[in-house]
């Protein structure tokens, strides 16, 4: 990376919608470092999940399977193929 790039990193953080088994909660999340993490909330101390972004298969869709009155989502796939769904309703 060059140090253009380097010095221009930003980090994104806030609150989103995960999937859960068969439901959406409500969970913090961001993203710094090119990798994507999440905890229950702001004020949480433990991390629930971290996933490299550089390995990870990223999809836009506005279906899920099963679910009804679903709105637009984003999957971030692993390699050892566990997804997770990020819900959005403002698209």
């Amino acid at each position: 990376m060059s140090e253009f790039n380097r010095s221009r990193a930003i980090a994104i953080e806030g609150y989103v919608q995960l999937k859960r088994k068969m439901e959406w909660v409500q969970r913090y999340a961001f993203v710094e470092n090119k990798l994507f993490s999440y905890k229950k909330n702001k004020a949480d101390k433990a991390m629930r999940k971290n996933v490299d972004l550089r390995t990870a298969l990223i999809k836009f869709s506005t279906r899920v399977q099963g679910i009804p009155n679903y709105n637009h989502y984003i999957s971030i796939e692993t390699p050892s193929n566990e997804k997770i769904f990020l819900e959005f309703s403002d698209l």
